[in-house]
Protein backbone atom coordinates (compact mmCIF):
# COMPACT_ATOMS: atom_id res chain seq x y z
CA UNK A 1 0.00 0.00 0.00
CA UNK A 2 2.83 2.76 0.81
CA UNK A 3 4.85 1.78 -2.44
CA UNK A 4 1.10 2.29 -4.53
CA UNK A 5 0.90 5.70 -2.51
CA UNK A 6 4.40 6.58 -3.46
CA UNK A 7 4.40 5.73 -7.40
CA UNK A 8 0.45 6.39 -8.07
CA UNK A 9 -0.98 8.62 -6.19
CA UNK A 10 1.39 10.99 -5.36
CA UNK A 11 2.61 11.29 -8.37
CA UNK A 12 -1.11 11.63 -9.74
CA UNK A 13 -2.17 14.51 -6.76
CA UNK A 14 1.24 16.81 -7.70
CA UNK A 15 0.26 16.40 -11.25
CA UNK A 16 -3.56 17.67 -10.47
CA UNK A 17 -1.96 20.84 -8.70
CA UNK A 18 0.07 21.64 -11.66
CA UNK A 19 -3.05 22.43 -14.25
CA UNK A 20 -5.50 23.62 -11.94
CA UNK A 21 -5.97 27.29 -13.09
CA UNK A 22 -5.71 28.97 -9.47
CA UNK A 23 -2.11 29.60 -10.33
CA UNK A 24 -2.88 31.14 -13.53
CA UNK A 25 -5.39 33.60 -11.91
CA UNK A 26 -3.15 35.24 -9.63
CA UNK A 27 -2.07 39.19 -11.17
CA UNK A 28 -0.19 42.24 -10.04
CA UNK A 29 -1.96 45.03 -8.37
CA UNK A 30 -2.22 48.15 -11.05
CA UNK A 31 0.38 50.64 -10.83
CA UNK A 32 -3.48 52.59 -11.02
CA UNK A 33 -5.56 50.25 -8.92
CA UNK A 34 -6.81 52.85 -6.95
CA UNK A 35 -8.42 54.13 -10.04
CA UNK A 36 -9.99 51.30 -11.10
CA UNK A 37 -13.89 50.35 -11.03
CA UNK A 38 -13.90 47.18 -8.83
CA UNK A 39 -16.55 45.87 -11.23
CA UNK A 40 -14.38 45.20 -13.87
CA UNK A 41 -12.80 42.56 -12.54
CA UNK A 42 -16.16 41.14 -11.82
CA UNK A 43 -18.07 41.27 -15.76
CA UNK A 44 -17.58 41.36 -19.42
CA UNK A 45 -16.02 44.88 -20.51
CA UNK A 46 -18.91 46.78 -22.62
CA UNK A 47 -16.25 48.08 -24.95
CA UNK A 48 -15.15 45.69 -27.49
CA UNK A 49 -11.37 44.90 -29.24
CA UNK A 50 -11.92 47.11 -32.72
CA UNK A 51 -9.50 47.29 -35.66
CA UNK A 52 -9.83 48.17 -39.39
CA UNK A 53 -12.08 46.40 -41.82
CA UNK A 54 -10.57 44.50 -44.32
CA UNK A 55 -7.76 44.54 -43.07
CA UNK A 56 -5.32 41.53 -42.50
CA UNK A 57 -5.72 39.98 -38.78
CA UNK A 58 -1.89 39.74 -38.40
CA UNK A 59 0.31 41.48 -40.80
CA UNK A 60 2.27 44.39 -40.31
CA UNK A 61 0.41 47.59 -40.49
CA UNK A 62 -0.18 51.45 -38.98
CA UNK A 63 -3.87 51.74 -38.29
CA UNK A 64 -5.12 54.82 -36.98
CA UNK A 65 -8.63 55.35 -34.82
CA UNK A 66 -10.35 58.62 -33.83
CA UNK A 67 -13.84 58.75 -31.31
CA UNK A 68 -15.31 62.40 -31.23
CA UNK A 69 -17.68 63.10 -28.24
CA UNK A 70 -19.33 65.96 -26.78
CA UNK A 71 -19.20 66.95 -22.90
CA UNK A 72 -21.50 69.65 -20.98
CA UNK A 73 -18.96 70.58 -19.16
CA UNK A 74 -15.01 69.93 -18.08
CA UNK A 75 -14.41 66.77 -15.89
CA UNK A 76 -12.33 66.95 -13.31
CA UNK A 77 -11.65 63.34 -13.68
CA UNK A 78 -12.21 61.31 -16.81
CA UNK A 79 -10.54 57.83 -16.22
CA UNK A 80 -10.18 55.13 -19.13
CA UNK A 81 -8.30 51.64 -19.35
CA UNK A 82 -6.61 51.30 -22.81
CA UNK A 83 -4.73 48.52 -24.24
CA UNK A 84 -3.95 47.43 -27.70
CA UNK A 85 -1.96 44.63 -29.95
CA UNK A 86 0.85 45.29 -30.26
CA UNK A 87 1.28 48.90 -29.55
CA UNK A 88 -0.26 52.09 -28.95
CA UNK A 89 -0.07 55.99 -28.44
CA UNK A 90 -3.15 57.62 -27.54
CA UNK A 91 -4.37 61.46 -28.03
CA UNK A 92 -6.48 63.64 -26.30
CA UNK A 93 -7.19 66.87 -28.56
CA UNK A 94 -4.03 66.29 -30.61
CA UNK A 95 -2.13 66.24 -26.98
CA UNK A 96 0.00 62.34 -26.50
CA UNK A 97 -1.24 61.21 -22.95
CA UNK A 98 -0.55 57.59 -22.91
CA UNK A 99 1.99 55.09 -24.78
CA UNK A 100 1.51 51.41 -24.28
CA UNK A 101 0.58 48.38 -23.82
CA UNK A 102 3.39 47.64 -20.94
CA UNK A 103 5.29 44.65 -22.25
CA UNK A 104 2.34 41.94 -21.93
CA UNK A 105 2.16 38.20 -23.16
CA UNK A 106 -2.12 36.89 -23.84
CA UNK A 107 -2.04 35.36 -20.29
CA UNK A 108 -1.32 38.42 -19.20
CA UNK A 109 -2.76 41.35 -21.25
CA UNK A 110 -1.68 44.91 -19.54
CA UNK A 111 -4.06 48.11 -20.26
CA UNK A 112 -3.11 51.31 -18.87
CA UNK A 113 -5.21 53.54 -16.66
CA UNK A 114 -5.16 56.44 -17.76
CA UNK A 115 -7.04 60.27 -16.43
CA UNK A 116 -8.32 62.25 -19.64
CA UNK A 117 -9.66 64.81 -17.17
CA UNK A 118 -6.98 67.44 -17.69
CA UNK A 119 -7.04 67.59 -21.63
CA UNK A 120 -11.06 67.47 -21.93
CA UNK A 121 -13.11 70.83 -22.38
CA UNK A 122 -16.39 71.59 -22.46
CA UNK A 123 -17.49 70.62 -26.59
CA UNK A 124 -16.16 68.61 -28.77
CA UNK A 125 -13.21 66.58 -27.95
CA UNK A 126 -11.57 63.80 -29.74
CA UNK A 127 -9.65 60.72 -28.78
CA UNK A 128 -7.16 59.50 -31.64
CA UNK A 129 -5.06 56.43 -31.28
CA UNK A 130 -2.13 55.01 -33.85
CA UNK A 131 -1.58 51.42 -33.49
CA UNK A 132 0.90 49.09 -35.19
CA UNK A 133 1.80 45.64 -35.61
CA UNK A 134 4.90 44.27 -36.99
CA UNK A 135 3.26 40.82 -37.45
CA UNK A 136 5.88 38.71 -39.01
CA UNK A 137 8.76 41.23 -38.39
CA UNK A 138 7.72 41.86 -35.05
CA UNK A 139 10.92 41.80 -32.20
CA UNK A 140 11.48 38.74 -30.44
CA UNK A 141 10.22 39.89 -26.89
CA UNK A 142 7.09 41.27 -28.59
CA UNK A 143 3.84 38.79 -28.05
CA UNK A 144 1.24 38.84 -29.68
CA UNK A 145 -2.80 37.59 -29.92
CA UNK A 146 -1.39 37.92 -33.45
CA UNK A 147 -4.46 40.19 -34.09
CA UNK A 148 -4.31 43.98 -34.77
CA UNK A 149 -6.62 45.15 -32.41
CA UNK A 150 -7.44 48.44 -30.05
CA UNK A 151 -8.82 49.04 -26.76
CA UNK A 152 -10.20 51.37 -25.07
CA UNK A 153 -13.04 51.17 -21.92
CA UNK A 154 -14.46 53.83 -19.68
CA UNK A 155 -13.99 53.43 -15.91
CA UNK A 156 -17.46 53.87 -15.41
CA UNK A 157 -20.67 54.91 -16.74
CA UNK A 158 -19.63 58.65 -17.44
CA UNK A 159 -17.08 57.74 -19.27
CA UNK A 160 -18.51 54.90 -21.62
CA UNK A 161 -19.45 56.53 -24.27
CA UNK A 162 -15.84 56.79 -25.33
CA UNK A 163 -15.77 52.56 -25.21
CA UNK A 164 -14.57 50.91 -28.37
CA UNK A 165 -16.78 50.01 -31.03
CA UNK A 166 -18.36 50.91 -34.66
CA UNK A 167 -18.43 54.35 -33.68
CA UNK A 168 -14.83 54.81 -33.64
CA UNK A 169 -13.47 55.39 -37.02
CA UNK A 170 -10.27 54.18 -38.28
CA UNK A 171 -7.80 53.95 -41.13
CA UNK A 172 -5.05 51.49 -42.51
CA UNK A 173 -1.78 53.87 -42.87
CA UNK A 174 -0.58 53.22 -46.62
CA UNK A 175 2.21 55.42 -46.01
CA UNK A 176 4.03 52.73 -44.50
CA UNK A 177 6.21 49.81 -45.26
CA UNK A 178 8.66 47.74 -43.30
CA UNK A 179 12.27 48.13 -44.00
CA UNK A 180 14.50 45.31 -43.55
CA UNK A 181 18.37 45.64 -43.88
CA UNK A 182 19.96 42.22 -43.76
CA UNK A 183 21.91 41.39 -41.09
CA UNK A 184 24.22 38.27 -40.95
CA UNK A 185 23.93 36.77 -37.59
CA UNK A 186 21.27 36.64 -34.75
CA UNK A 187 19.04 39.54 -34.86
CA UNK A 188 16.46 40.01 -32.31
CA UNK A 189 15.16 43.68 -32.99
CA UNK A 190 12.16 44.85 -35.56
CA UNK A 191 12.36 46.36 -38.44
CA UNK A 192 12.72 50.21 -39.54
CA UNK A 193 10.15 51.90 -41.87
CA UNK A 194 9.69 53.27 -44.78
CA UNK A 195 7.82 56.38 -44.71
CA UNK A 196 5.98 58.10 -47.85
CA UNK A 197 5.41 61.40 -47.03
CA UNK A 198 2.64 61.87 -50.01
CA UNK A 199 -0.41 59.88 -48.28
CA UNK A 200 0.21 60.34 -44.84
CA UNK A 201 -3.09 61.77 -43.31
CA UNK A 202 -1.29 64.85 -41.47
CA UNK A 203 -2.69 66.19 -38.58
CA UNK A 204 -4.95 63.08 -38.06
CA UNK A 205 -4.93 63.59 -34.27
CA UNK A 206 -5.92 66.57 -33.76
CA UNK A 207 -9.66 67.71 -33.02
CA UNK A 208 -9.73 69.98 -36.49
CA UNK A 209 -9.04 66.94 -38.87
CA UNK A 210 -11.98 65.94 -41.30
CA UNK A 211 -11.76 61.54 -40.66
CA UNK A 212 -15.32 61.48 -42.62
CA UNK A 213 -13.93 59.96 -45.53
CA UNK A 214 -12.42 57.45 -42.62
CA UNK A 215 -14.39 54.30 -42.65
CA UNK A 216 -16.43 52.51 -39.08
CA UNK A 217 -14.28 50.02 -36.94
CA UNK A 218 -14.66 46.88 -36.99
CA UNK A 219 -16.01 45.15 -33.45
CA UNK A 220 -14.41 42.28 -31.88
CA UNK A 221 -14.24 40.01 -29.46
CA UNK A 222 -15.50 41.09 -25.97
CA UNK A 223 -12.72 42.23 -23.04
CA UNK A 224 -12.16 41.20 -20.04
CA UNK A 225 -10.07 40.54 -16.93
CA UNK A 226 -7.92 37.91 -16.23
CA UNK A 227 -9.98 35.29 -13.67
CA UNK A 228 -13.17 36.71 -15.57
CA UNK A 229 -12.56 34.72 -18.63
CA UNK A 230 -10.38 32.17 -19.75
CA UNK A 231 -8.66 31.72 -23.32
CA UNK A 232 -9.40 32.37 -25.94
CA UNK A 233 -8.40 35.79 -25.66
CA UNK A 234 -6.23 38.23 -24.16
CA UNK A 235 -6.65 37.90 -20.55
CA UNK A 236 -6.46 41.49 -19.27
CA UNK A 237 -4.42 42.64 -16.41
CA UNK A 238 -3.57 46.30 -14.91
CA UNK A 239 -0.12 47.47 -15.72
CA UNK A 240 2.18 46.94 -12.18
CA UNK A 241 4.54 49.29 -13.76
CA UNK A 242 4.33 53.00 -14.46
CA UNK A 243 4.49 54.88 -17.41
CA UNK A 244 8.10 55.73 -19.05
CA UNK A 245 8.37 59.20 -18.25
CA UNK A 246 7.99 61.72 -21.43
CA UNK A 247 9.58 64.76 -20.84
CA UNK A 248 11.59 67.56 -22.96
CA UNK A 249 15.01 68.53 -22.34
CA UNK A 250 17.17 71.02 -23.02
CA UNK A 251 20.72 71.82 -23.42
CA UNK A 252 21.97 73.80 -20.26
CA UNK A 253 24.76 75.80 -23.32
CA UNK A 254 26.52 75.82 -26.27
CA UNK A 255 30.14 75.09 -25.94
CA UNK A 256 30.99 75.16 -29.35
CA UNK A 257 29.85 76.56 -32.91
CA UNK A 258 31.49 76.45 -36.11
CA UNK A 259 29.60 77.84 -39.20
CA UNK A 260 26.47 78.34 -38.27
CA UNK A 261 24.66 80.95 -36.24
CA UNK A 262 24.14 80.61 -32.50
CA UNK A 263 20.58 80.80 -31.21
CA UNK A 264 20.16 83.03 -28.29
CA UNK A 265 17.74 80.89 -26.40
CA UNK A 266 15.46 77.59 -26.87
CA UNK A 267 18.28 75.03 -27.73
Amino acid sequence: MRGFLRTVILPLTLYCLMILPVPAQIRLMGYQQAHINPELFQRAWAARWISVPNASDNAYGVYHFRKSFDLTARPEHFYVHVSADNRYKLFVNGKLVSLGPARSDPYNWNFETVDLGPHLKKGKNVLAAIVWNFAEYKPVAQMSFNRTEFLLQGDTEAEQLVNTDTSWRCLRNPAYTPWQKPVYGYYVAGPGDNLNAQPYPWGWQQPSFNDQAWVPARQGMPAATKGHRDYPNRLLVPSPIPPMEMATERLARIRLSEGMEKPASGF
